[in-house]
């Protein structure tokens, strides 16, 4: 791995936009039918960006589907990853009956801020949910766990909080059995406290909607999809997980020996941790709406960065814990200190972990796509 492989991380979010579009007219070459747009999903009109390199054959083919940056700072590694496809596997992609969708930049601001939530402190992986009930009542989910007023308190304070007590009211809490109902309280998601974690919103995101309407087209259009969610953060250290939806009916097994992959898991609470609102959870359940008979997979790339032992877990815990609480209520010296240990947790600037990104994406992304026409979930696994 030399120095190029380095440069595969933009400088920018502008950085990383620009650079996708400089390959439009490349992929032009392939996919004549090639188009882009700017979907304005910011505050400002800050644009999700989708490229649309289209087969040419008249009869509907595989389609993949790339998304960079849905948690914003978490864009990065995604633009990384997506850069390393268009350079090295575009060309083994046949473009007479293949297609390639890139989605860049969901959270455009996200990403500016270095923030995983967006203008709204929105976590969008959060936001792909049911929000009216059939009589058009309220039917966002609960998460009695975040609701505690005693884990609450330990999600949310006032200010960010010095190393030692606030490390002693975390391992009280593991004392006293709240581990899981702690992890519960942070990840799955929370409809309740819009300045908290993992925000789902009480309205759907314009960028939500743009998104489904986009893999909604994909289902309906093509003759099967692959669709790779691409982040970082969780999981061990400068290890690549793959991470399937709870409602994937093959089992992480199974997927592990058909991509020959060493850690495969799902979204279930078990192997790692459930999510309500999660984008593959509702792009597997819409295509077994829409598109059941079509082959089908959706998934996340999920690049660990911090590890998961429990010092790295206490880290973790604390930087996204204090980076909220400096976002809305810190001082500017609190303010930077935080941003920049999330930034550290979800797009670091070890040489290291961004060899690792790189060197292991090369490795599953041949993997991935050689797997059509068989990766239909109702075929045994190989």
């Amino acid at each position: 791995m030399g120095p190029s492989d380095l440069e595969l991380f933009p400088a920018s979010f502008e950085a990383s936009r620009e650079r996708l579009l400089g390959w439009v007219p490349r992929l032009t070459e392939r996919w004549p039918a090639t188009t882009w747009q700017d979907v304005a999903v910011g505050p400002s009109g800050e644009p999700m960006t989708l490229v649309k390199a289209q087969a040419a054959s008249d009869a509907p083919g595989h389609l993949l589907i790339l998304v960079a940056g849905l948690h914003g700072v978490e864009g990065y590694a995604g633009s990384a990853v997506t850069e390393l496809f268009l350079q090295e596997f575009m060309t083994q992609v046949d473009a007479s009956t293949h297609s390639v969708w890139l989605i860049h930049a969901p959270n455009p601001t996200g990403w500016r801020e270095r923030r995983k939530a967006n203008h709204d402190n929105i976590d969008l992986n959060r936001s792909f949910v049911t929000r009216q009930g059939p009589g058009g009542e309220q039917a966002l989910p609960s998460n009695p766990h975040h609701d505690d007023p005693a884990l609450r308190a330990l999600l949310e304070p006032p200010r960010p909080q010095p190393l030692l007590p606030q490390v002693a009211r975390i391992l009280l809490a593991a004392v006293r059995g709240q581990t899981a109902a702690l992890t519960q309280a942070l990840t799955m998601g929370q409809y309740t406290s819009p300045q908290g974690l993992y925000f789902g919103g009480t309205k759907e995101p314009v960028a939500t909607t743009s998104l489904k309407q986009t893999f909604e087209k994909a289902l309906t259009s093509a003759a099967s999809v692959t669709v790779l969610d691409l982040h970082t953060g969780y999981g061990p250290r400068n290890t690549l997980a793959v991470v399937n939806s709870r409602y994937e009916p093959v089992s992480p097994g199974d997927w592990a020996r058909r991509l020959s992959w060493p850690l495969v898991q799902s979204a279930d609470g078990d192997s790692f941790y459930a999510i309500h609102g999660d984008m593959t959870d509702w792009l597997t359940l819409r295509q077994q709406q829409l598109a059941p008979q079509k082959p089908f997979w959706a998934t996340t790339l999920e690049f660990g960065t911090w590890g998961d032992g429990l010092g790295a877990q206490i880290r973790t815990l604390r930087a996204s814990v204090n980076e909220n609480a400096a976002y809305w209520r810190g001082t500017p010296a609190q303010k930077r200190r935080w941003s920049a240990a999330l930034a550290d947790l979800y797009a670091p600037r070890s040489l290291r972990w961004r060899r690792a990104v790189v060197s292991q994406a090369r490795e599953l992304l041949p993997r991935v796509l050689s797997l059509h026409p068989r990766l239909a979930s109702g075929l045994p696994a190989t």
